[in-house]
């Protein structure tokens, strides 16, 4: 979730735990009424979430501080691993002969590719949490894309993780995020099942647009010098690693 090129849709897919996560996010109050008949699975999703909650608690500091002091090398070097997330979802040659392929990715990218002379931004605030959340979270559940990679696509993704650093401070944005997360999660799980199983090559093609467009578009709006190319290609030199760790992903 903090790393805008790994997903935790994809690391719950990688594990055996994609499923599991989605069924945990759409029946949560329903576990909670039968606790004792449902305690391995409570169990399971409790490690889980203190998972989650531990790494937030140790990783935002040091990624706050790389981007503090190196903000654009660690743009650069997450744009790249991005591109080489985008290639390990490559459609194949029988996909591109379909109609339907080319409408989707040429549609994500024109939308993507809109936003640049809008210059879209979007600050981190009390008035943006939700829709943060809901852009996030999306992106959060689909394997390939990750929530934090839609917040480096729209600018808030330095934000969000200071704010995630500096609780204290942020605490009314970081509430209105994490409550319009698990509402949004709990209602959207459902659909993402259902387009993952009965559109998986248009929702492969969507996440292979997605990823390219968000990587110019992050480019674009970051202005990478040639002192950024390095970073780009160490990136990029990863796709080893992330197509390994792709093989699951349908």
């Amino acid at each position: 979730m903090l790393i805008p090129s790994f997903s935790a849709g994809t690391v719950a897919l990688i594990t055996g735990r994609y499923q599991f996560l989605l069924t945990l996010i759409r029946r949560w109050r329903l576990l909670l009424r039968h606790p004792v008949r449902n305690k391995d699975r409570l169990v399971r999703g409790g490690s889980m979430a203190l998972g989650a909650i531990a790494s937030v608690v140790l990783l935002t500091r040091f990624i706050s501080g790389l981007i503090r002091s190196y903000e654009t090398s660690v743009l650069a070097f997450f744009t790249g691993v991005i591109a080489a997330t985008a290639l390990s979802f490559t459609p194949s040659l029988q996909e591109w002969h379909d109609r339907g392929t080319w409408l989707v990715f040429v549609g994500i990218l024109f939308v993507l590719m809109a936003t640049i002379p809008l210059n879209l931004q979007i600050p981190v605030g009390v008035w943006t949490a939700p829709l943060l959340a809901i852009l996030s979270v999306t992106a959060m559940l689909l394997p390939g894309v990750s929530g934090s990679y839609i917040l480096l696509v729209f600018g808030a993704y330095t934000g969000m993780i200071q704010a995630l650093s500096t609780p204290g401070s942020s605490w009314a944005v970081l509430t209105l995020f994490i409550i319009t997360g698990v509402v949004y999660a709990e209602f959207i799980s459902g659909q993402i099942v259902t387009v993952m199983q009965s559109l998986r090559s248009t929702a492969h093609t969507a996440i292979f647009a997605l990823l390219i467009g968000g990587a110019v578009l992050i480019a674009y709006n970051n202005r990478f010098s040639a002192t950024s190319i390095p970073f780009l290609v160490a990136g990029l030199a990863l796709y080893p690693v992330v197509e390994t760790l792709q093989t699951n992903k349908s």
